[in-house]
């Protein structure tokens, strides 16, 4: 039950490519929460420099870090898909190496799954961008995400927490999509109950400039059109215009271009 919140364990599932400068922090930020009884998954995709040796440091630490290694660059489709398969938790708890969450948002998440109809929540958070501008992602109510869900993905990937055995009935993440994978679970969450979102800043996203929906803009386009195309009417041409406009919008800086994305 999850009410009786020191007995719910958690999982934390994170990727990462060459960590950089973030990773350390973004650690600590989830080793530091105030509710314990969780463990934290990372995998290590491939990386050149520092990662793994930083990664080691840490697990030698906290014995609630497990560490997977990938000897070539999988992707964090597939990278994800390995690690929830090494939980045995109830909810799992995403963040991205470049991300640092506050100390009680794991508490925070948690109270959401009380209600046995919710499947998934998510939460506002700020994004810093390399410039040391911030912008703050925006809260959708329930009634705005089930009126968006379709077409935009309503919070950031990072920011996320799902019930596993709701994961595992929709058949988790797609390997077809190398990106947007988090659009596409969350259309298939949605078919199984509520997916709700923490009006609190639970979460700070260092945007940086090598991010991937810089790097692989195409394929991006690509990915989420095809989303669009499953969940919605295919002859509906609003998803065709999005999808244009997100792709044209991708090439001004990325401070702007995450406001205007807000308002889309």
């Amino acid at each position: 039950m999850l009410k009786n919140t020191n007995h719910t364990k958690a999982s934390f599932v994170m990727s990462v490519l060459n960590g950089g400068e973030y990773l350390e922090k973004s650690i600590e930020s989830i080793l530091s929460q105030t509710y314990k009884n969780f463990e934290l998954i990372i995998v290590d995709d491939g990386s050149k420099d520092e990662t793994l040796k930083i990664l080691k440091n840490k697990a030698k630490k906290d014995k609630r870090i497990k560490i997977l290694v990938n000897k070539i660059n999988l992707g964090l489709t597939q990278s994800l898909i390995n690690a929830i398969k090494q939980t045995s938790s109830e909810i799992i708890v995403r963040q991205d190496a470049d991300e640092v969450s506050k100390k009680n948002r794991l508490e925070k998440l948690l109270k959401y799954y009380d209600d046995k109809s919710v499947v998934a929540v998510g939460s506002n958070c700020i994004n810093i961008y390399s410039n040391n501008l911030q912008s703050s992602w925006g809260y959708l109510d329930e009634n705005q995400i089930k009126n968006k869900i379709k077409y935009k993905t309503i919070f950031p990937h990072g920011s996320s927490s799902f019930r596993a055995n709701r994961y595992y009935q929709v058949k988790g993440y797609d390997t077809n999509y190398k990106t947007c994978q988090d659009f596409d679970l969350w259309n298939k969450l949605f078919k199984t109950g509520r997916i709700l979102m923490c009006k609190e800043i639970l979460l700070e996203r260092y945007i940086l400039k090598n991010s991937i929906s810089k790097k692989r803009r195409f394929r991006q386009l690509l990915d989420s059109l095809k989303i669009r195309t499953t969940y919605n009417n295919p002859f509906n041409i609003k998803i065709y215009v999005l999808s244009l406009i997100y792709f044209i919008i991708s090439f001004i800086p990325e401070n702007i271009y995450f406001i205007i994305k807000k308002y889309l």
